[in-house]
């Protein structure tokens, strides 16, 4: 099977970092739970994570969104696209929508509609951190992806756009933010780190053979 993820090039992958750096401000607010709650944050995240198909980030992600009390049924709906059938308030279902077309777009110009919905329901201050938030789960997204590209291309299945040299570079800055992150699902999930890579494992074969 070809390898479809979205990728990341070392040329976009400087120019998004360089981005959220014009938006520190707003992400230590968005860390520390001042600008957002920390479950909806989370939400956003895992839907941010569905759409771009980063199976570490869906993974790390739900656990962090159960700690932050969401609910399984919410995780549930999340994995199978039906944001609609869950009890979730429609400010939140309309958010998460709008995240996710953000990031199946590539952040360009989504449905005004629903861009309507999302101010008029958060404001334009709460449409900006929910793209914010956005933003930064993609960058995490496309970096994991591209590790993936790496492994792909060492089983023989080369992905058609993406070159060996990024995924090099990307697979070894994605490395130092994995260890600190397994140490933090570690601790969350209470298992030793060979039972979490068997955990992960787990995860990954249910999520791709959805």
């Amino acid at each position: 099977m070809t390898f479809r993820k979205k990728t990341y090039s070392l040329r976009r992958f400087a120019g998004d970092v360089t981005g959220l750096f014009g938006r520190l401000g707003e992400l230590r607010r968005i860390q520390s739970g001042a600008a957002i709650d920390p479950a909806f944050r989370e939400e956003i995240m895992v839907a941010v994570a569905r759409a771009n198909e980063c199976r570490y980030c869906i993974f790390a992600h739900e656990t962090a969104a159960r700690e932050e009390g969401v609910a399984q049924a919410t995780l549930d709906a999340l994995a199978r696209g039906e944001l609609t059938a869950t009890d979730l308030e429609p400010r939140v279902t309309v958010a998460l929508e709008y995240a996710s077309a953000l990031a199946a777009c590539d952040f360009g110009p989504v449905d005004p509609v629903l861009e309507g919905e999302v101010v008029a329901l958060h404001g334009e201050d709460g449409r900006r951190t929910i793209e914010t938030v956005a933003r930064l789960m993609t960058v995490m997204n496309l970096t994991g992806n591209t590790v993936d590209a790496l492994f792909s291309r060492l089983g023989g299945d080369p992905a058609p756009d993406s070159r060996i040299c990024d995924e090099l570079v990307l697979t070894y800055v994605w490395a130092w933010g994995a260890a600190l992150t397994s140490l933090n699902l570690m601790r969350a999930r209470d298992e030793s780190p060979t039972r979490l890579f068997e955990s992960f494992r787990e995860f990954a074969a249910e999520t791709e053979g959805a």
